[in-house]
């Protein structure tokens, strides 16, 4: 029972008790935070879902969430996602899971680095953007370079969801 209440849901008074709802956060951060960077939180019992913008410095705190268990997932465009599988947030706690890198290279956004992305960028190799695509220009300085072809070459094989913990 809550706080004044007689376990029927009313006070002394005959009032009713308004339900409260338990609730814990979820605390983290994204290095090297992409732009266009959400994290999904989706609740593993029911399927609920909600979906958050990540700006600034990549910290990542989601408030009154409540008490459950929860899939995190940390998604950003030409990124691999992330994600935290099997959270528990406790009521009136912190959830702290460590900071996790968004691995660049998904040039199709498909959820694999791999052939189709280094046909992409090797396709605009020497050329700025435009005439070569945005997406081919992974470290977003307005050309395609060695820069973006070790980015692909650096996590080619790599498949979402990496692990966030």
């Amino acid at each position: 029972p809550t706080e004044g209440d007689l376990g029927n849901g009313v006070d002394a008074d005959g009032c009713p008790i308004p339900d409260t709802v338990e609730t814990g956060r979820f605390v983290s951060f994204i290095n090297n935070l992409p732009d266009g960077t959400t994290v999904r939180v989706v609740n593993t019992v029911d399927s609920t879902e909600t979906t958050v913008n990540i700006t600034g410095d990549g910290t990542v705190t989601i408030e009154n969430l409540p008490v459950g268990t929860y899939d995190i997932f940390a998604q950003a465009p030409q990124h691999l996602s992330a994600v935290a599988s099997s959270i528990m947030i406790v009521a009136n706690e912190d959830y702290v899971a460590g900071p996790v890198t968004l691995l660049n290279g998904d040039v199709d956004n498909d959820g694999t680095i791999g052939n189709l992305d280094a046909i992409v960028v090797n396709g605009g190799y020497n050329f700025d953007v435009p005439p070569a695509p945005a997406e081919a220009d992974l470290i977003k300085d307005g050309k395609i370079d060695i820069f973006d072809v070790t980015v692909i070459g650096v996590n080619y094989g790599e498949v979402a969801p990496t692990n966030w913990q």
